[in-house]
């Protein structure tokens, strides 16, 4: 049965590794989130864009630009998540726990904050932007306020999680409909899972999972990331930078709807496969009466 009109099913492999293709993409570039930032002081605004897990940040301060890596860290305790340009795992996490509890922070590392770092040490002091502050070991820090972000400002940990999860739900779904989809043209599974019925789960299964990331990412885009981008610029109080009305979804996000409509292709095509089954007429059949004596013959 499954190899009845197997160049459709072949048709459904294609579509299926085009569609993991393209979702391996979303997930590893780092376009999900397009913003700028500005500052008074700059002589352009900051660019930002990242993606699930890592991204860019260009500053412009004076007449000198800088860029430094982000990487998302996330309090589970505090369901806060921010996107940090420190190069460690320990120090994004003091980052973001500094931020949290309205402390002063690193500025981002380079070769002129180094510089910096050693010139300043012996004199416990450290400048940033142009404001002195006392530190015992002379850390190069930025002063924050007294007002302290609320939770709306940040990545809502949970938002991001399911995000990640849903999306790697997306992947292995659509991997099993493409090994599926070739087991079916070459062999004929009796188990309704790995059969042409499981084509239509897996492809269910990974439109469900990418509708999700779609609406996940939506509502955090709607509720926090539109008006704050969750980097430490814009996460300090008072805050030097703003994005408010400055980010925009990118296309590493858009480009889901692209396997989303390739499932639903999927299905149609499986669909209209079993029509033609259903449509071909069934081979004729010979009834022999009994009182027909010519069948003594043979």
């Amino acid at each position: 049965m499954a190899k009845t009109h197997w160049a459709i099913i072949f048709v459904t492999f294609l579509i299926s590794c085009i569609s993991l293709a393209i979702l391996i993409v979303s997930i590893c570039t780092s376009y999900w989130i397009v913003a700028s930032a500005k500052h008074q002081s700059a002589t352009r605004d900051s660019e930002v864009h990242y993606g699930l897990f890592s991204g860019s940040l260009s500053k412009y301060v004076l007449s000198s630009g800088s860029n430094y890596d982000l990487t998302i860290t996330c309090d589970y305790g505090e369901g806060a998540c921010i996107y940090s340009c420190q190069q460690s795992e320990n120090a994004r996490q003091d980052e973001l726990r500094r931020i949290l509890n309205k402390e002063p922070v690193l500025t981002c590392p380079t070769a002129r904050n180094a510089a910096r770092f050693l010139r300043s040490s012996d004199a416990g002091k450290a400048m940033f932007d142009g404001v002195d502050i006392q530190n015992d070991n002379g850390t190069i820090m930025q002063k924050q306020g007294n007002d302290q972000p609320d939770n709306e400002q940040y990545i809502i940990s949970g938002y991001w999680a399911s995000t990640v999860t849903f999306i790697s739900f997306s992947i292995i779904f659509t991997t099993f409909s493409a090994i599926l989809s070739i087991v079916n043209v070459i062999f004929n599974p009796v188990e309704l899972i790995f059969n042409i019925f499981g084509l239509y789960v897996w492809n269910a299964l990974s439109a469900t999972s990418m509708i999700l990331v779609l609406i996940l990412w939506g509502v955090l885009f709607d509720t926090s990331l539109q008006y704050n981008i969750a980097i430490t610029d814009t996460l300090q109080s008072p805050t030097p930078y703003s994005s408010d009305g400055l980010a925009t979804m990118g296309y590493s996000c858009w480009i889901i709807f692209a396997p989303l409509t390739f499932c639903v292709v999927n299905i149609s095509l499986l669909l209209f496969r079993k029509y033609l089954i259903e449509k071909r007429a069934p081979p004729p059949t010979i009834t022999v009466e009994r009182n027909d004596y010519t069948i003594m013959l043979y």
